[in-house]
């Protein structure tokens, strides 16, 4: 850059009189600004225009982010001198800074503007270094205007410039300094950008990977990498890693004050109060918010400004504070329209018709969405335009128009489906391209080796021994092209399998998710027809229907997914296949009576005894079953029957239904299959899943179908044990965790705790994450227990250990502290170790429960759970603890394997007899004595004997001194009163009446009858 020319008086001034120019307040400064007298001052001592440009872009600098309106009138300035006096290098960073400055202020069009302006200048000039910096502000300005294509390709043309382009960054630079300095900073500022527009359409790997490019080319101190801290913090936000988000937004911020930069320090703020928002500590969110609020307003960054209020009004939203949030809400889309920001202006309008609907305001409600759906076309971002489809939908099924509800709610199906297939195509795209790219190599390397072998045929005159060493070399280069072929398809089928292992994850946990709001339906509704006969019992039966078909879909799209991943073993035992059948089949006797269908049952009454795994049966049989009575008629006919033949058993299911054309046979176990999808009757998912069952049993099932006649499926199974190894049979029988059990039926129910006071009422301390779940467990058992609640493992924890309940009942999936490590924590600490857990989990496999009983859980059970079953698990496990402890209060001996107690348990009775019997004579051994020898508080001692003994502390040290001296007066020559003292009892009389008591007799009495006289 030209350096200016300033007198020495006029740079002393400058010096002095330019800190006084900060004062100027921009709101007081007229559209035709009469320039400060120390400024014109200033002015007047420059002896050159670049002088003069010069102080105007200084002052531009100066006064941005503080008073911006004033810094465009100072840029205008600088660029009218410099466009005069034919400055062009001043004239490119005049404009730059312009277009800078309408950026801090949120002004897409004007930034773009001058930005690209400033750009095609310094690129006809060959000023790189002015050129990245326009179309680096020209890429933030199409940032602004939510063209994110249109930014990405100015921010490749930055790249490129920075990286490709081999001329100076400077005409005059000759010796390349100023080039090998900056150029790496400026390529840093490019992938910033790029991973900034990547992070704004939640394409987060590849924003990460930018920002770590850029990471890497700045210094320390730098405002770029400060800036693209932030954006990592943003982006581990995004994904749910809130520590590393609090690290990257902690150290921004503290950067950022220590360099000044009030843009980025707001940034940071805004991120910190996200993260507070996400963690629920909403008044530190507020704070965090208000701070960057403060920062945008005195840049009077709209844009900016608009989010933090949307913000603001999100953390009201979510403390259920709707008319507060409506009002923030209304402020950021006042400044958003403002702003041309279309995107923040869909992010207020979705929030304001959320909140006007929950406040039953369903008029301004539609209002703010129709808004919303008119304005989204716009944008580019799917899940926003997706949450509006649904939020919609909702509005609609409130106000009863389902018709608009239904036709919403497949809007939003489609937009999110469109999400995931997008995403997936994205990687499979960029997996192919990899590929290609490799075989493409490899076919060159291949050609090249025909032509070498098409020269040696041509030159047969040479020596055998070279033809024959050259063929050699040339048959090892063509084994290791193969080779590497090999490994590229192998590379490439691997990806495909991680793909499938991705799509299998996903499937099962959001099929693990389903089974909590399962819960809450089903629970309820099972709740609510237990009370009896009422007018909705029809409604609320087929909810309960509905509820249970849903829950079996999801237990089928499981099985799909363990079987996809291998994941899904044989449980065999050797059984009576046809008695097992007998049994299946019985309830269906009820679905013909209701639609009038004669169902024929043609088992062998014989005896046959075969490997088979019973869960995976019964799911194939129900769902043949099931199928054959949907496709019948009434006056139509079902038929089950069963052949024994050498090495196969078979089972045939039989309907005179409407038959299915030969065209579909052929398709008919593919998964998601539909005979006819303009039904949608189905989900394709039953016969795919029976299919792969039965293939897992080693067996096959056959289909024949005439339209208009009917369906025979043929399952067949084999006998011989040898057909499975031996890894796939179970010792024991495991009754399937799909298997409904009903508890309407159960006879010698336990008794519930009646006739007790309140306060002697056992307490069950209920764990649970989510609270409607929480909630309802809670409203189950208050009826009979006192009923303490925490939302996680770590609360849980804290609260077993402070009131000691008398059992917990624990979710396993829960946030810092899952149920698995809860037990553990309980079953390892000696307070606690006896407390009975029952465990909660809507992971419905063998291997889940398993796990939860090797960590010490006492009962197990799967979401949905049935209200009465949980009331009678949790009753039998407190009444079986009750007469253990009966058990141990009435017992002569204090051995503790007598006892069916926990080691950690036997542990602390051993411990707690062994310091009893140390002080057994001691008359001064009191209560305080023996708890601080334990080491425990005096009320942890008292809980953990009343539950392990029934016994408080003094009576357990009264019962062993009592026991030992019953074995001391078993002794011959002892008198009553040596054994008395010798086991710390002073008082005879109290001595006597306490023997009484514990044994039924006198001490004298007892001495005579288990001593025989001399005679």
């Amino acid at each position: 850059m030209i350096e200016p020319h300033l007198s020495l008086t006029g740079y002393l001034l400058y010096c002095v009189l330019g800190v006084n120019l900060w004062q100027i307040q921009p709101d007081s400064v007229p559209p035709q600004v009469s320039i400060p007298d120390s400024l014109e001052y200033i002015l007047s001592q420059a002896e050159t225009d670049s002088a003069r440009a010069y102080i105007y872009s200084r002052q531009t600098w100066k006064v941005r982010l503080s008073y911006p309106k004033l810094a465009v009138i100072y840029s205008l300035k600088a660029i009218e001198i410099a466009k005069k006096a034919n400055l062009p290098i001043m004239q490119v960073d005049a404009l730059t800074d312009l277009g800078y400055t309408y950026e801090v202020m949120g002004d897409g069009k004007n930034a773009l503007k001058y930005y690209y302006a400033g750009y095609e200048l310094a690129n006809e000039i060959s000023y790189v270094w002015g050129a990245i910096d326009g179309v680096t502000g020209s890429g933030s300005a199409y940032r602004i205007l939510s063209d994110f294509d249109k930014a990405i390709e100015m921010y490749s043309k930055a790249v490129y410039l920075a990286s490709e382009d081999k001329r100076p960054l400077l005409p005059n630079d000759t010796d390349r300094r100023m080039t090998n300095h900056y150029k790496p900073l400026l390529l840093g500022d490019a992938y910033n950008n790029i991973g900034t527009v990547y992070n704004d359409q939640s394409k987060f790997e590849l924003a990460l990977e930018y920002h770590q490019k850029s990471l890497e080319l700045y210094p320390d101190g730098n405002k770029t990498k400060v800036l693209a801290l932030v954006n990592i913090g943003q982006i581990h936000l995004d994904l749910q890693n809130l520590d590393k988000a609090i690290q990257y937004s902690e150290q921004a911020k503290r950067q950022a004050i220590q360099m000044e930069d009030n843009v980025i320090e707001a940034l940071a703020s805004k991120l910190i109060g996200k993260i507070n928002r996400q963690l629920g500590n909403y008044q530190e969110a507020l704070l965090a918010y208000l701070s960057a609020l403060k920062k945008f307003q005195d840049l009077d960054n709209s844009i900016e400004i608009a989010k933090v209020y949307h913000e603001i009004g999100s953390v009201y939203f979510d403390q259920e504070q709707y008319q507060n949030s409506i009002q923030y809400n209304e402020l950021g889309l006042n400044h958003a329209r403002e702003a041309e920001d279309k995107v923040g202006q869909c992010f207020a309008l979705l929030a304001l018709g959320k909140s006007y609907m929950l406040l039953d305001d369903y008029a301004e409600a539609e209002e703010a969405l129709q808004a919303f759906m008119s304005l989204s076309p716009e944008i580019e971002d799917q899940v926003l335009i997706r949450d509006g489809f649904r939020a919609l939908g909702i509005l609609y099924e409130r106000t009863h128009r389902y018709q608009e509800a239904y036709e919403s709610q497949m809007n939003y199906i489609a937009v999110n489906d469109s999400i995931f297939s997008a995403e997936k195509s994205r990687q499979i795209a960029e997996m192919e391209a990899r590929y290609e790219t490799a075989q493409k190599e490899k076919e060159i390397e291949l050609l090249n080796a025909e032509n070498q072998i098409k020269v040696l045929q041509l030159n047969k005159q040479e020596s055998q021994r070279v033809l024959l060493i050259v063929a050699i070399l040339v048959s090892i280069g063509i084994a290791i092209i193969l080779y590497s072929r090999y490994v590229v398809k192998t590379q490439a089928n691997k990806k495909l399998q991680e793909l499938d292992k991705l799509k299998t994850r996903f499937f099962t946990n959001i099929s693990h998710e389903f089974r909590t709001p399962l819960t809450m339906i089903i629970g309820p509704v099972r709740t609510k027809l237990a009370e009896g006969e009422s007018s909705d019992a029809s409604f609320l039966r087929m909810i309960s229907q509905n509820a249970e078909r849903l829950l079996q879909l999801v237990n089928q799209l499981l099985d799909l997914a363990k079987l996809d991943a291998s994941h899904m073993k044989l449980q065999l035992r050797e059984g009576d296949i046809n008695q097992f059948l007998i049994t299946l089949i019985d309830p269906f006797d009820a679905m013909a009576l209701e639609k009038k269908i004669n169902f024929e049952k043609k088992l062998s009454e014989q005896s046959i005894v075969i490997p088979f795994d019973p869960d995976k049966v019964q799911k194939v049989f129900t769902n043949l079953l099931i199928n054959a009575f949907k496709f019948t008629s009434a006056g139509g006919n079902v038929i089950i029957e069963s052949a024994f033949d050498t090495g196969q058993y078979s089972i045939a299911v039989t309907d005179t239904g409407k038959g299915i054309s030969a065209d579909h046979l052929p398709t008919l176990f593919n998964r998601f299959n539909q005979l006819d999808e303009s039904s949608g009757e189905g989900t394709g998912i039953g016969l795919a899943l029976a299919k792969e069952l039965i293939e897992l049993h080693h067996g096959r099932i056959t289909v024949e179908s005439q339209v208009g006649i009917g369906t025979t499926f043929r399952v067949f199974l084999p006998t011989d044990r040898n057909s499975y190894v031996e890894s796939d049979f179970v010792t024991a029988h495991l009754v399937s965790d799909d298997t409904p059990v009903n508890f309407d039926n159960v006879k010698d129910k336990p008794e519930p705790f009646k006739g007790q006071d309140a306060k002697d009422l056992p307490t069950v301390l209920v764990v649970e994450d989510n609270d409607d779940v929480r909630t309802y467990i809670g409203s189950i058992l208050q009826v009979q227990y006192h009923v303490q609640v925490a939302r996680n493992g770590s609360e849980g924890l804290e609260k077993a250990l402070k009131t000691i309940p008398d059992l917990v009942v624990s979710d396993l999936m829960m946030p810092e502290m899952d149920g698995l490590e809860f037990c553990k924590q309980l079953k390892m600490n000696e307070l606690t170790s006896h407390i009975p857990i029952v465990l909660l989990t809507a992971k419905a496999t063998v291997e889940s429960k398993i796990e939860g009983l090797h960590t010490g859980a006492d009962d197990y059970l799967t979401k949905p759970f049935d209200h009465q079953e949980l009331m009678v698990r949790v009753n039998n496990l407190i009444t079986e603890r009750r007469k253990l402890r009966k058990l141990f209060g009435t017992t002569i001996s204090l051995e503790p394997a007598m006892i069916s107690i926990t080691p950690p348990d036997e542990v602390f009775l051993t411990k707690a007899r062994d310091i009893v019997e140390e002080n057994i004579g001691n008359i001064e051994f009191t209560v305080e004595d023996f708890q601080r020898s334990l080491g425990v508080s005096r009320m942890h001692l008292h809980r953990k004997l009343k539950a392990l003994t029934n016994s408080s502390a003094s009576e357990f040290i009264r019962t062993i001194r009592l026991q030992r001296a019953a074995q001391i007066l078993k002794t011959k020559g002892v008198n009553v009163s040596e054994a008395a003292y010798d086991t710390g009892f002073n008082n005879l009389s109290y001595f006597a009446k306490c023997f009484k008591e514990q044994f039924g007799m006198s001490p004298s009495a007892f001495q005579d009858q288990t001593i025989p006289s001399d005679s």
